[in-house]
């Protein structure tokens, strides 16, 4: 395959005793993940950790349309409690929540992330929230590096008991593909009676034989497909196609069945200017 150096644009050098790619021009060396997808004989490779960072205008949007559904059940308004699991460097969902609650005419906001990889197992490009956070004085915002969501005392840990036992108000991610299953039933376990679980999957994600137990056990509340794939990495697509999946808590799942809302309502983004 064919790779440009991100600065300057030069075709690079793929080096592969040390299987970088290298720029001849500005002399830069690149990781494999910083330019490429696809390995040099073809073959597709996925990122450290699944690490695909959910573009900003998605996540907010996310974010925003758990607020819509959430923020009616608050008898009084208070701080709602918001997760990322699996958040990345740049933790986008947890950034859209925090910059929300930090608007004085908007419902406030508690918000976590985490992330199963250490500060110092990021990539050399790395833009870790919580360094932008700090810059920005944003205070309600709490990185946990180093913990692995799936691992439930963990977690419990991390967050509290009463915190776990309650349930969080909101939560958001783009979850490691081969975990998506996993992850959407610990938020599901650990989500407010009235809080909203938000995952961006692919749409294939509906389509498995082996996930009909989750359809049938708990069915997601909307289906938000995207129209325009959405670019994870370098201004690319792959060849899915995506949407966001809500899950809404056991109290909101009882009033859409009460309304003989009883399957998933189908919705369509236009995100083409995203």
């Amino acid at each position: 395959m064919v790779a440009s150096c991100p600065n300057c644009g030069t075709e690079l050098v793929y080096n592969h005793e040390a299987t970088t790619w290298e720029c001849v021009k500005c002399g830069n060396t690149f990781e494999r993940s910083q330019v490429e997808d696809t390995l040099p004989d073809g073959k597709h490779r996925r990122r450290d950790k699944d690490d695909y960072p959910t573009p900003a205008p998605l996540a907010k949007w996310a974010v925003d349309r758990a607020w819509e559904l959430k923020t009616p059940m608050l008898s009084r308004p208070h701080n709602l409690f918001v997760l990322e699991p699996g958040c990345g460097d740049r933790a986008p969902f947890a950034r859209a929540a925090a910059l929300r609650g930090e608007d004085p005419a908007a419902v406030g906001s508690n918000v976590t992330s985490i992330d199963i990889r250490a500060r110092g197992e990021l990539p050399s490009d790395a833009e870790p929230v919580e360094d932008y956070a700090r810059e920005h004085g944003i205070n309600n915002l709490a990185v946990h590096r180093g913990v692995d969501f799936l691992d439930v005392k963990r977690v419990v840990d991390l967050v509290g008991e009463a915190v776990y036992i309650r349930g969080f108000d909101v939560i958001a991610t783009n979850p490691p593909y081969n975990l998506a299953e996993d992850f959407i039933r610990h938020a599901l376990a650990m989500l407010h009676p009235t809080g909203v679980a938000v995952f961006l999957l692919r749409l294939s994600f509906m389509s498995t034989q082996g996930r009909i137990p989750l359809f049938r056990d708990r069915p997601p509340a909307e289906v938000h497909v995207l129209h325009k794939r959405p670019s994870f990495v370098n201004g690319k697509t792959d060849n899915s196609e995506y949407g966001f999946f809500l899950w809404t808590g056991e109290t909101l799942d009882a009033v859409r069945r009460s309304e003989g809302r009883q399957h998933a309502r189908l919705f369509w983004i236009d995100n083409r200017e995203w």
